[in-house]
């Protein structure tokens, strides 16, 4: 019940933002006909709480990679890197101890808040197989300008991104957490927990890397 929101998309993850629609990255693919599983735990597996739905409509932001839109694509970005799965029919998650609410504040995360990311991908970069089981690692935003300056990043991050990671590297996403939710989670005053959506894991370089 830490991450009821999570959506396991196979090679991917997502966010369930409403009930019948799940955020994840354009990166990852057209999901149109293919099996989600909602609150998923384990890659493949529908336990516990989980749910099965199909991404019955798929659209990706009409941006993303689309040269007919020169004034903002950026061929070396990975610029509005976001889609949307409909589902074939709504899921209603148990939302009492944590509640996913997306974030509209421009300001959020300031520099060195903490964010969660989650995924079912690699546990060190370019050796083995996924580790199947939902992780989660807490990570410090950077500021974009700071994360621009690094020579693998080559000015590709935009004022539509956010950048998160330790300077030494220690924890991090990496291959197979594309799409999943970066969130702020703020404790509330009776315990329980709101998850501000920030973003999707969409790019990095390697993982954990300084």
């Amino acid at each position: 019940g830490n991450f009821p929101y999570f959506v396991d998309m196979g090679n991917c993850g997502g966010a369930l933002i409403t009930p019948d629609t799940v955020l994840t990255a354009a990166h990852c693919g057209d999901f149109t006909g293919r099996t989600l599983i909602i609150g998923g735990m384990t890659r493949g597996k529908v336990e516990g709480k989980a749910e099965v739905r199909f991404c019955e409509k798929y659209a990706k932001h009409p941006v993303y990679k689309n040269p007919d839109h020169p004034d903002v694509w950026n061929p070396n970005s990975e610029d509005y890197d976001y889609a949307l799965c409909f589902l074939s029919y709504p899921v209603f998650i148990d939302q009492t101890r944590v509640r996913l609410e997306i974030n509209t504040d421009n300001n959020n995360p300031a520099p060195n808040e903490d964010l969660t990311v989650m995924g079912m991908g690699n546990i060190e970069s370019g050796v083995g197989n996924p580790d199947d089981r939902l992780k989660d690692v807490i990570v410090p935003a950077l500021d974009n300008e700071k994360c621009n300056g690094r020579h693998y990043y080559m000015n590709a991050i935009t004022d539509q991104m956010i950048c998160a990671g330790f300077d030494d590297g220690r924890y991090d996403s990496c291959k197979g957490d594309s799409g999943g939710p970066v969130v702020k989670r703020v404790q509330q005053t009776n315990g329980k927990f709101i998850d501000y959506h920030i973003g999707v894991a969409s790019i990095g370089a390697a993982c954990g890397t300084k």
